[in-house]
This record gives C-alpha cells, sequence and structure tokens, in this order.
C-alpha cells in the first residue's frame, strides 16, 4: 500500500517551472546625435583656398557625416642658387570641415552647421630663406545651404570659399 500511495504522490505533484530570464537592453549603438545633420547625406562642395593671387587649392570635397579633410605637402631642396643649406623647404596644407550635430527638439539654424578648420606651412618668401611661417583659421559655425557660397578671410590675404553645390 505504502508503494502505491508514493507513486500516486509523485504522478500527482505539480510540474517545476522555470522562470525565463529577462530579456537584454537594447544595444547601444554608437553614432550621430538624431536631430540636424543626424541623418546627413553626403553634401557635395566646391573649395578653393587663395593668398592673395596664389591659388593654394581649388576641388571638389564631399563632407561626409563623420566630417572630410583635404591634406597636401611638398617637400624639396633649395634652389640651385642658394648656398649650401641643410634640410628642406617644406609646405603644407590642412583643410577639414566636420559637421555639427544639434540635438533633436533645438530650433534648427537654416542649412547645416560645419566646423572650419585650416591650418597653412610654408616657407619664408624667397628661394633661400630658411624657417616656417604658419598660418591657422578655426570657425565654429559656418551655415551650409545649397547654392550658397561661404567665404572666410583670415590673415596673409587667405580667403576660403565653399559653395555648396545643388543636388
Amino acid at each position: 500500500m505504502f508503494l502505491v500511495l508514493a507513486t500516486v504522490m509523485l504522478q500527482a505533484a505539480p510540474p517545476v517551472v522555470q522562470a525565463a530570464p529577462p530579456p537584454l537592453p537594447p544595444p547601444i549603438v554608437s553614432g550621430p546625435t538624431p536631430g540636424r545633420f543626424g541623418t546627413l547625406r553626403p553634401v557635395d562642395l566646391q573649395v578653393r583656398i587663395t593668398s592673395g593671387s596664389q591659388v593654394l587649392l581649388e576641388e571638389p570635397l564631399r563632407l561626409a557625416p563623420g566630417g572630410s579633410n583635404i591634406r597636401r605637402s611638398r617637400s624639396e631642396g633649395f634652389a640651385a642658387s642658394c648656398p649650401p643649406t641643410p634640410g628642406t623647404r617644406t609646405e603644407s596644407l590642412y583643410f577639414a570641415l566636420s559637421p555639427i550635430y544639434e540635438p533633436a527638439g533645438t530650433t534648427p539654424v537654416n542649412g547645416n552647421r560645419a566646423r572650419l578648420s585650416l591650418n597653412w606651412s610654408r616657407p619664408p618668401a624667397g628661394a633661400c630663406g630658411t624657417g616656417t611661417r604658419s598660418l591657422q583659421i578655426e570657425d565654429p559655425g559656418i551655415i551650409l545651404e545649397p547654392g550658397r557660397t561661404v567665404t572666410i578671410d583670415g590673415d596673409g590675404d587667405v580667403r576660403i570659399s565653399i559653395r555648396v553645390l545643388d543636388r
């Protein structure tokens, strides 16, 4: 009888239920903040940088969501007419644009804003001069609108013109 009672008790026991673990939180993904420029498609620009009548740079640039830049560098020996001088004459130019992301819900400006940076280093005037002359221009918030040209004037007669091309 004891055996029958134990068998009945085992059969009548409720099944053991295990709770499923809670779902994982959504993944954290880095990237642009939603808002202006948040869904930026590349913007086509025409960039022109001059110093007086000398054209330093003139070419198209596509502004990407993570920013875009152009870098030029040239090193060469001194002219044959110079006295023997060790080293080289070096000129470099670095131009960069980075989109500025505005938080969602803020009042947007017309067009899109971007941060501009220009660094230009060059040898002094004259074929035999030594040393370096440098110029830096930073603009923390230019407005880029289709069909509009933005012009920034800097020291040393430097002018930066950025034309936003229509799509």
